[in-house]
């Protein structure tokens, strides 16, 4: 099945929050900002309605020094002018995020790039559901997945991740609801290195779970592998 690419992420290892459960590792990985926290996301657009406080809170919990916020806002408002940054956290190219990962307040804080691959078979199903109505603008996802780009075969798999999609085009992640649970009780699939599924199949096979009305939140579910872009 051919991969398309739904874009690059910025974001960080996730210290295993409480309560998420024994079969999960202490270090995760996710696309989901109900988890994790992504670079950016929509504090750092002028026109959001964020305030100076809630921008200087979101860097800090990556890690960040509040100084370094004018320098951000200002990279993602002239990359999401330019369509390099698609709503709210998805980048088109590598090159654009590496651009602001280079910055020395950002450089070697133990920041990831990554690649989200999308099978195929999912693209119309997602883009449907994305589509933006009249006066919208294109989420990210929306925008990266209708170029029908091939997701790049350089990058380094870490995992499969079952994530899904809002209409704004924000993930939940089905670590959110603890499904790695059921998935394990009932398919006896479990969780590799950073909470991330070891295979396709495994995805394919817990995303059934989920259409056959596993507890999960009423959106559409995709399967997206993860690649570490060096």
């Amino acid at each position: 099945m051919r991969l398309l690419s739904g874009g690059f992420y910025i974001t960080r290892l996730l210290q295993k929050p409480h309560g998420l459960g024994e079969l999960l590792p202490e270090s995760l990985i996710t696309l989901s900002p109900c988890l994790g926290e992504l670079l950016p996301d929509s504090w750092a657009f002028s026109w959001a309605s964020h305030s100076d406080s809630d921008r200087v809170a979101a860097v800090q919990k990556l890690g960040l020094t509040p100084d370094v916020v004018p320098f951000i806002c200002e990279f993602v408002n002239a990359a999401f002018a330019t369509q390099e940054l698609g709503w709210p956290s998805v980048w088109q190219s590598a090159t654009v995020a590496r651009n602001l990962l280079a910055d020395p307040r950002i450089a070697d804080r133990g920041f990831l790039l990554l690649e989200l691959a999308i099978p195929e078979d999912f693209a119309a199903t997602l883009l449907a559901e994305l589509a933006p109505a009249s006066g919208e603008g294109d989420s990210g996802l929306f925008a990266k997945l209708k170029t029908a780009t091939p997701a790049q075969s350089s990058a380094a798999s870490l995992g499969w991740e079952l994530l899904g999609v809002e209409t704004g085009g924000s993930c939940h992640s089905w670590l959110c609801n603890s499904i790695q649970n059921d998935a394990q009780q009932r398919l006896g699939v479990r969780p590799g290195p950073f909470g991330l599924l070891e295979s396709e199949q495994d995805a394919r096979a817990v995303l059934g779970l989920i259409a056959n009305g596993l507890g999960a939140e009423p959106v559409p579910w995709f399967p997206g592998l993860l690649s570490k872009v060096t």
